[in-house]
């Protein structure tokens, strides 16, 4: 029968060197796609936290009655904006920042 060694492509068994280098190019490609998603998601949560915002100060001037709830929500939704706008900034921050991969030319 075959063995795992024997299926791996040539790369992955020629040389430990070649091994961890392709690894690491894999990890690189992956990190790139990822930090690219986690950018996607902060921006749609920047824009839809922003929106729900508007709604609540359009609804904080037409409050009967409900004047805490809203306030609440208002609250709430300033908390999340901030903490959704340092996401943003750590994520573009990590982005802008080359890996060790990219550094190392590995």
């Amino acid at each position: 029968g075959y063995t795992l060694l024997q299926r791996l492509p040539g790369t992955m068994t020629a040389r430990p060197g070649r091994r961890r280098a392709a690894l690491a190019e894999a990890e690189g490609r992956c990190c790139v796609s990822r930090r690219r998603a986690s950018l996607v998601v902060a921006w749609t949560e920047m824009i839809l936290l922003s929106s729900f915002f508007v709604t609540l100060l359009y609804d904080f001037q037409n409050a009967d009655g409900r004047l805490l709830k809203t306030l609440a929500l208002m609250v709430s939704c300033l908390v999340h904006l901030v903490l959704a706008c340092l996401l943003l900034h750590a994520l573009r921050e990590s982005f802008l920042t080359p890996t060790s991969q990219e550094i190392t030319g590995t």
